[in-house]
This record gives C-alpha cells, structure tokens and sequence, in this order.
C-alpha cells in the first residue's frame, strides 16, 4: 500500500513547520479520489478554513463528537451491565432460596415421621386397651338363654325387671318396688 499526499498541501505544512525548502513535487500526475488517504487528505483540505489545514479547535471537534457517540454507548452497555448483574443475582438467590426449602422440608419430615412413630405407638396402646376393655364388658355380660328371639322387648331392662317380677315372688326382693 502506498500513500500519496497532495504536492500543494506538503510545501505549505513544510512552510508552517519553519523548514526552508519543501520537498519537491512529485512529477506524476495526481489521481483524485484513488485512496482512502487521498479522500480524507482532500476533505480535510476542503474542510479547512485557512491554508495551513485544520486548526486545532476543528481538530478537538472532529475528535469529540465520536467521542460522545463512543461514550452514550458506554453508558448504554454499562447499563445494560447493571441490569444483568442483578437479574443474575435474583437467577443465582433462586437455588439458595430453594436449597433452603428443601432443608426446612427435610426437617419438617424427619419431626413428622417422629411424631408419625409416637402416634402409632400410642394407637396400638389405645387398640390394645379397648381390646381388653371389650373383653372386660364381654366377660361381665350376662347372656339370656333359651328365651324366644323377640322376648327381650325395647330394653334389656324392663325385660329382666318383668321376668323377675313373674318368676321371683315379691316378698323376696326388696328392690322391687313396682
């Protein structure tokens, strides 16, 4: 790649820089427009109000307005940062959120089945002893043989008060008052 610069441009930089002489004019002809640097030589030459070149407050704008662009996206990415650092720490609570339910879980089973265990043991006691009392009860029954099947009547009773009565004279039992 070669680069060529404008032969009237160089004396007059040479000249503000305080050398004597200039380099000589190249002896080619000048293409217009045949370079990227040619291009932006030619617009910084057309840009400039005085034949020195571009004076240092046209230079300081020319560098400050990418500059402000540079920066608004600065502060667009660093937002964009911000946003995603705390959406990342919402997404990295969520497992020790849940890490911490599933202990809280894990205890609340083991004091369950704890309780579980304790339960079952006072159900069998509970079951062992209405076995016993029903035994008991079964035990201290008396059982009516021989009598027809709907003698016994509405309640035990007046069925035991009347067959008393009938085979047991009064005279005898004191408690009957009827």
């Amino acid at each position: 790649m070669s680069f060529r610069l404008d032969p009237v441009w160089l004396p007059q930089r040479h000249a503000a820089m305080g050398r004597d002489r200039a380099p000589e004019a190249p002896s080619k002809p000048k293409l217009t427009n045949s370079h990227p640097v040619e291009r932006l030589s030619n617009k910084m030459r057309s840009d400039a109000q005085t034949p020195q070149g571009p004076t240092g407050t046209q230079i300081l704008a020319a560098i400050e307005t990418p500059s402000a662009n540079i920066q608004a996206k600065i502060n667009s990415t660093a937002i964009d940062a911000n946003l995603l650092r705390t959406d990342l720490c919402k997404v990295s609570e969520r497992p020790r959120a849940t890490e911490q339910q599933v202990d809280q879980m894990q205890e609340e089973l083991t004091s369950h089945r704890a309780a579980r265990t304790t339960l079952m043991a006072q159900g069998q006691k509970l079951e062992a002893r209405a076995e016993d009392a029903e035994d008991h009860s079964r035990r201290c029954n008396l059982r009516f043989v021989g009598f027809p099947e709907r003698a016994k009547g509405s309640t035990p009773e007046l069925f035991v008060e009347r067959w008393v009565r009938g085979n047991i004279p009064e005279t005898t039992l004191p408690w009957c008052s009827l």
